[in-house]
């Protein structure tokens, strides 16, 4: 095969190259930041500004919440709704099971669970 692509136009591939090429550097500047002893001057790991805002980010991400309304909904659809919607599930599959228990449509043997009533 002579290497040509159909799908991707010679400037699609050129632009491919150029990313996997700066891709490449950034990777072995890395390594190379990251494998040698002596350039660690933040107690033995590389800082990392971006990666420092991000974490700041994260701890204090609870001092800036404000409770809306918004909030309020989201949270209650997001837990108390499936929860209260499963219990309402369990809720009918039981008195629909007892009530063929009950009337004898299941025999004692059938039953999967022998100690129930």
């Amino acid at each position: 095969m002579s290497g040509e692509q159909y799908d991707i136009s010679p400037q699609e591939k050129r632009l491919i190259e150029e990313r996997r090429n700066h891709r490449m550097k950034m990777k072995a500047q890395w390594q190379k930041l990251v494998s040698d002893p002596h350039s660690h001057k933040h107690g033995g790991y590389v800082f990392d500004p971006a990666m420092q805002r991000f974490m700041s980010m994260r701890v204090t991400q609870y001092e800036s919440f404000r409770p809306t309304l918004g909030n309020f909904f989201r949270g209650i659809g997001i837990t108390a709704i499936p929860i209260l919607l499963f219990a309402q599930l369990m809720h009918w599959d039981r008195t629909r099971k007892e009530k063929e228990f009950s009337t004898g449509q299941v025999a004692y043997k059938d039953r999967l669970w022998k100690t129930y009533r």
